[in-house]
């Protein structure tokens, strides 16, 4: 697989392995990495609008496209985390993981109350 140095602007390469796992690097405005065991390999496009408002058709596989699409969702899930978390300071990397698994839990709680209601 090529290195980040390699890849030019909006450039992809990928290898899939002998299991079916896709390994894919996307050059965007940084490299982008992606593992799936559930994407192809065909390639697809993604339309990016510039600064100046015109729209650009980018070629790319199925596996960054579902990224770009539900990249939102992470986004949302942080912000909701930093809000109301439960952030604990410890030196035991354990705490940290357990506080941040609970974090996730009352999230996604939150998420489904809300969609139900």
């Amino acid at each position: 697989m090529k290195t980040g140095k390699q890849l030019q602007s909006i450039d992809y390469d990928y290898r899939v392995s002998d299991d079916g796992l896709l390994f894919c690097k996307w050059m965007d405005n940084k490299a982008v990495t992606i593992a799936s065991n559930y994407h192809g390999t065909a390639p697809t496009s993604i339309k990016r609008t510039q600064n100046d408002g015109t729209r650009e058709q980018l070629a790319c596989t199925e596996a960054v496209r579902d990224y770009n699409m539900h990249i939102g969702g992470v986004d949302m899930a942080d912000m909701l985390c930093c809000s109301c978390g439960l952030s604990r300071k410890s030196k035991k990397w354990w705490h940290r993981l357990f506080f941040g698994l609970i974090d996730r839990t009352l999230i996604n709680a939150y998420i489904v109350y809300r969609q139900t209601t």
